[in-house]
């Protein structure tokens, strides 16, 4: 959090999907613009994943903030920032509008027919919580069946 409160970056748990989240408000009591950024710590489990994820968000950041642009998204301005970023250090690599990070899930199942060849679909929890008696796959309509460490990448992750 910053001195005047005005720009926060936590690290939040219930994100699921995505790897970060900028929002952006106004202080009600200074009027003041305000950033806050959420980070996913069990899709950022990598030093350049944090890295980039990060400051995608600070760019969306600095469009509310600097820009004044509320409807700035990944248009323009914010591809000249990444352009800025670039050119001020070329040996990262280019901002990125989205992300395609495998997330290492602890928990995976995938459905039966799988093994048969007539369905690829397998879901990834990071807690064992799939209730095997009430779902079925929704393409095929199987049933889904626990995996452990089949889709587990054991690569170096950070703790975070």
């Amino acid at each position: 959090t910053s001195k005047d409160g005005l720009m926060t970056i936590v690290w939040n748990n219930y994100l699921r999907s995505t790897a970060g989240r900028c929002r952006n408000g106004v202080d009600i009591a200074t009027a003041k613009k305000k950033s806050s950024v959420e980070l996913a710590p069990h899709i950022l489990d990598t030093a350049p994943r944090i890295r980039d994820t990060l400051l995608h968000e600070l760019i969306h950041a600095a469009n509310w903030i600097i820009d004044e642009d509320p409807l700035a998204g990944h248009g323009p301005k914010f591809r000249a920032w990444g352009y800025k970023s670039l050119k001020a250090h070329p040996e990262i690599p280019p901002v990125k509008t989205t992300h395609s990070y495998q997330i290492n899930y602890k928990y995976w199942w995938e459905c039966e027919n799988m093994e048969k060849g007539t369905c690829n679909v397998k879901i990834g929890r990071k807690t064992n919580s799939l209730k095997l008696d009430r779902v079925r796959c929704a393409k095929c309509g199987g049933n889904f069946v626990y995996v452990r460490f089949k889709y587990h990448q054991k690569e170096k992750r950070l703790k975070v």
